[in-house]
């Protein structure tokens, strides 16, 4: 992952300039912010090792893959494909993986994702 300053500077330098859109990122937020939600409440209802997610919580970020998947299958044409080149930039695919069952690894990923739409935005991120 990118420190703040790096995410900054690499989204101002590069990703508002290719054709990636705000809006194709932030769909993929709207998935991470369904999944975020389920795990805050669950969360909640734990009192004592909240940090091992539940298989059923597991399964639904390993989804989040399948929803970035479909992202890069849409925007595919001849001319490349932005949110493609976006994913392997931002190393989305092996963050997904590395949360393995870690509620702590996921609230960072999380984090993560609102600011690179966020940072996208603020910087001149076409709609």
């Amino acid at each position: 992952m990118y420190t703040q300053e790096e995410l900054k500077e690499h989204i101002r330098e590069k990703w508002t300039s290719e054709l990636v859109t705000t809006t194709q990122i932030r769909k993929f937020l709207t998935a991470v912010n369904t999944v975020t939600e389920k795990v805050n409440a669950y969360k909640l209802e734990k009192t004592d090792d909240y940090d091992t997610l539940p298989v059923e919580l597991q399964a639904q970020i390993k989804y989040l893959k399948v929803k970035l998947a479909y992202q890069i299958g849409r925007n595919r044409s001849k001319w490349g494909n932005p949110v493609e080149d976006f994913e392997k930039e931002a190393r989305l695919m092996s963050l997904i993986d590395g949360i393995k069952s870690s509620t702590k690894e996921y609230e960072k990923f999380a984090h993560y994702i609102e600011a690179l739409v966020a940072f996208h935005k603020f910087y001149g991120g076409k709609d």
